[in-house]
């Protein structure tokens, strides 16, 4: 802007110069061959030639000035959210309307002697003036085909008792290629700058919202590891992290047996990993974790079928249901996160070391870091709160892992545990949230900011699978080593634990 305040008063003088030149100049034609005795007339005349000649040296200086900014505005133009609406057609003989005060007397013309005549005592705001003989019609036609800048147009200066104001309106030659280069490029200016602000901001928004989900997203296992030849199990593969995993492992070659409660579902899970790996080395078992019965049933048939277990994946789980109980009169979270897994896996402990190297993973929580193990109530029949409740069976997941590796710490056996971070599955089904229609809709755009996709939350699963940096004992979060919580370090702790889950689910015999 402050460009273009210069040119304007640039070019006001210049203009101004430009007049009183012209005046100038005809009065010295007018006047009469200077008298020898007329002193009076040689004085006015030289008086007059010096005033001309200063006039010509300050006008020739300001032209100069304006030269260099009108180059250095000449991007400018484009940026400003200027439209010339007013028209003045260069065409022969059209008549051209100039907006005047009633003492404007600016406008010249030279085959008129005096414009003043015509001005002065005018109390309308409208002068036509005929025979534009001062401009170069072609000239500006061409300017106007080579697109130069609007500085170098005619000007109308209107003037009045306080200011004098230039104005430059819009040439517009029919049939030229200036009326396009105005209407089309100048319009196109102001709509880029009328949209610029919102659109940066909306740009702004959505590379910060990619941002936070990037974030939110978490680690993305990188290993291309292979794992033809090899035998996998996935507990509640029928759905959410489970079957996303399934589907990475089915992938790279693995032999992948869905135990899932609801087998029609898991056969559903089964074709979907077959149409999009190609892999039909997909198996499908039933195993209900809050039925012991089950578990023994499932490991059994494990042991007689299968020559190899190379990665047995302990994933299903419940999370903040009402107070249930199992078919053996557990309390649900703490009977199928914990005590459904600790069986399975003791079931199906020699297969794992006859198959080394091979690996045992128990998908635990954050919320572990909020739980406490009570053993003089670990069925909460006392006291029961889900999310207590939860947090108990996660931690005792963390507590099993560390146990079960110090007790294979001479095995090539690796045992971890995982936080797949929070996921928006199946798993929430419990959760207020799932039931409120109103609490979707208010609560669905920051879910989908900040929740896991089941493929993302499957990614840490996938790293403790087929990793080979993989350090047996840790627990992992983001497809890294993370520290437990304190709780989750107790040895002593751990030890009472797995006696008391060994003699809740009937083992007589563990390692």
């Amino acid at each position: 802007m402050r460009l273009v305040q210069l040119k304007s008063d640039f070019i006001r003088k210049t203009e101004s110069i430009k007049r009183k030149l012209i005046c100038a100049g005809k009065k010295i034609k007018k006047m009469h061959q200077p008298n020898v005795n007329d002193v009076k007339a040689n004085i006015i005349q030289a008086r007059q030639c010096n005033q001309v000649k200063k006039l010509c040296r300050k006008r020739k200086c300001l032209e100069m000035k304006l030269q260099k900014v009108t180059h250095a505005s000449h991007k400018l133009l484009l940026r400003e959210p200027v439209t010339y609406r007013k028209h003045l057609k260069l065409l022969d003989n059209d008549p051209v309307e100039v907006v005047r005060s009633p003492i404007c007397e600016m406008v010249k013309n030279e085959n008129q002697e005096d414009r003043n005549s015509h001005v002065q005592g005018h109390s309308c705001s409208t002068v036509k003036i005929k025979d534009v003989t001062d401009v170069d019609i072609e000239e500006d036609k061409r300017r106007l085909r080579d697109r130069c800048l609007p500085w170098d147009y005619p000007t109308v200066l209107v003037a009045n008792d306080n200011a004098c104001k230039i104005e430059k309106p819009q040439l517009s030659i029919v049939g030229g290629k200036g009326e396009d280069y105005f209407s089309t490029n100048m319009a196109t200016s102001e709509n880029v700058l009328k949209f610029a602000g919102p659109l940066s901001t909306v740009a702004v928004a959505a590379g910060g919202i990619f941002f936070l989900k990037k974030y939110f997203g978490g680690g993305v296992c990188t290993s291309e590891v292979k794992l033809d030849g090899k035998t996998v199990i996935v507990t509640g593969a029928n759905t959410g992290i489970g079957k996303e995993t399934a589907v990475d492992l089915a992938g790279r070659g693995a032999r992948v047996i869905l135990a899932c409660r609801n087998v029609p579902k898991a056969q559903q899970v089964a074709e979907e990993i077959l149409k999009k790996t190609g892999s039909s080395k997909v198996i499908v078992k039933e195993l209900d974790l809050a039925s012991l019965k089950s578990v023994r049933n499932f490991a059994r048939d494990i042991n007689e079928t299968e020559d190899r277990l190379d990665i047995l994946i302990n994933n299903a789980g419940v999370m903040r249901c009402p107070y249930w109980k199992t078919e053996d009169g557990f309390e649900m979270q703490f009977g199928v996160n914990h005590l459904g897994h600790f069986l399975l896996t003791n079931l199906l402990l020699g297969l794992l070391q006859r198959s080394q190297p091979s690996r045992v993973i128990n998908v635990s929580s954050l919320a572990h870091t909020r739980g406490k193990i009570r053993f003089d109530d670990l069925q909460s029949e006392q006291d029961y709160h889900p999310g207590q409740a939860y947090a108990q069976s996660k931690l005792a997941n963390v507590l099993f892992t560390r146990e079960l590796s110090k007790k294979l710490d001479d095995t090539d056996v690796i045992v971890t545990s995982l936080h797949p971070g929070v996921v928006k599955t199946e798993l929430g089904r419990h959760l207020p949230l799932a039931y409120s229609v109103l609490s979707r809709i208010v609560f669905g755009p920051l879910v989908w900011l900040i929740f896991k996709t089941p493929w993302q939350g499957a990614q840490t699963t996938i790293h403790c699978a087929v990793s080979e940096d993989v350090e047996s004992g840790l627990y992992y979060s983001d497809c890294k080593p993370k520290e437990v919580a304190e709780q989750g370090r107790d040895d002593a702790v751990a030890k009472k634990l797995w006696e008391v889950s060994a003699d809740l689910v009937g083992l007589e015999n563990t390692i």
